[in-house]
């Protein structure tokens, strides 16, 4: 406010001077113009009285002067300006102070809460870092514990291995063993019409040459003569001889059996006879023997053979006939049956 009066004076100050031809109190009019802008800017309650500087008008005998140097010799009158009264806050202006303070407290709580939080999280990473260095020393020894044991699983394996190699081999060195023993073909001719009875049937007899009993569950086979030289044996038309029976070691068969040739029901004529000799038809037995051991080891031993005869001039003591083996290795083998046909 002091500054804006001070340029309104500085203004009315400069001003352009009144015209000459108009008569006029320079020092009334200039007077009048002070205290009018004085009052009008002065406010209801001043605290101080105005200041006065009063300058008398030089005494010139030159009545016909210029009326500027008269406006020069005016009285100037300064006022201070009117204090502005203070008005007191409303209780918007201090509900934000308090709450401003509020946020301030907050806020300090919220960083010491946070800096307590970072000093555990700190103290946390650091145990879990050890926890990690133990579990890690855990690790190795287990792993190397975990190596360990499979050398001595392995060396377990090894030695279970040849335990039940070495039990194998005990078992099978002293199991029962069966042997499907047939006699030589009698090979002469039969007249049925001079009631000759038939007389080409096999003699068979079941032999245990193993250490310790042989339990039989089924025997069967078939003597047949065929034109054939390498017929497959046909085990369902096999004739069942022997079923549950016990088979001491090493003994003399206690039962043998006849098998019957077919299809001629045991009878061979001269031409039959000699289409054998010549190999223009052949004779074949097969079978298979069922036992259990022991142990309690199923085994299934088979058979398959070809009467064969030697035709010609003979030798003296000259084998001149015998049982051939033929047919894969399946047909004649001792084998371990897990689900028996």
């Amino acid at each position: 406010m002091k500054v804006i009066a001070l340029t309104v004076l500085l203004t009315i100050a400069q001003a352009a001077p009144p015209v000459p031809r108009k008569a006029a109190n320079p020092q009334t009019s200039a007077t009048q113009n002070i205290k009018d802008n004085a009052n009008n800017n002065q406010g209801p309650s001043d605290a101080h009285p105005p200041l006065k500087q009063q300058t008398k008008p030089a005494q010139t005998q030159d009545k016909g002067q210029d009326p500027s140097d008269a406006d020069a010799r005016q009285t100037i009158v300064i006022r201070e300006s009117t204090p502005v009264p203070k008005v007191g806050k409303d209780w918007w202006d201090k509900a934000y102070v308090i709450f401003t303070g509020a946020l301030v407290v907050i806020g300090f709580v919220g960083v010491g809460c946070a800096v307590v939080t970072l000093w555990a999280i700190r103290a946390q990473v650091t145990v879990m870092a050890q926890q990690r260095q133990v579990m890690l020393g855990q690790l190795r020894t287990m792993q190397e514990q975990i190596a360990e044991m499979s050398e001595q699983t392995d060396v377990l394996e090894k030695s279970v291995a040849a335990a039940q190699s070495g039990i194998e081999a005990g078992i099978n060195e002293r199991r029962a063993r069966i042997k499907i023993k047939v006699s030589d073909v009698h090979m002469s001719a039969v007249n049925p019409d001079a009631g000759q009875l038939p007389t080409h049937m096999a003699t068979v007899s079941l032999f245990n040459y193993g250490l310790t009993t042989a339990f039989v569950d089924d025997f069967r086979a078939r003597f047949l003569h065929t034109p054939q030289e390498d017929a497959a044996p046909d085990y369902s038309n096999c004739r069942q001889f022997v079923y549950a029976e016990s088979l001491a070691p090493n003994s003399p068969p206690a039962t043998t059996f006849g098998v019957i040739l077919e299809p001629n029901a045991g009878f061979l004529t001269e031409n039959e006879i000699m289409s054998v000799k010549r190999s223009q038809s052949y004779i074949h037995f097969y079978g298979f023997v069922r036992y259990r051991d022991v142990y309690e080891r199923r085994r299934r031993q088979t058979i398959h053979i070809r009467w064969t005869m030697r035709w010609g001039g003979t030798i003296e003591g000259q084998v001149m006939a015998w049982w051939l083996p033929v047919g894969p290795l399946e047909e004649n083998q001792d084998s371990e049956e897990e689900k028996p046909n």
